[in-house]
């Protein structure tokens, strides 16, 4: 149960598998075969040591990942014709290079 909080703390989100992985692997067996009364207690004890922990600071570890293409303002270009950012033309040799 430590090692499982001990990973919630350091801002990840383990899933139960990992629980209960820990737990087989405590029991030389696979985490399948843990036992479904044992399941129901470690998910007892979990909810008690996470209650003891502080609330989350700051920005979550991670989010959604977008992508964003700077380039020229084309209106006849299929992209934006759509609605979509399209990457900058090639010819430009530094176009879409907002640090040079």
């Amino acid at each position: 149960m430590q090692a499982f909080v001990k990973v919630k703390r350091a801002g990840f989100k383990p899933s139960l598998n990992l629980l209960y992985a820990l737990e087989g692997a405590l029991l030389d067996c696979h985490w399948h075969d843990v036992p479904e009364p044992r399941r129901q207690q470690l998910l007892v004890e979990l909810e008690a040591a996470t209650a003891l922990l502080p609330p989350a600071r700051g920005r979550p570890v991670g989010g959604p990942v977008t992508t964003a293409f700077y380039g020229s303002d084309d209106a006849g270009s299929d992209g934006a014709a759509h609605g979509q950012e399209t990457p900058a033309d090639s010819s430009d040799e530094d176009a879409g290079n907002r640090f040079s």
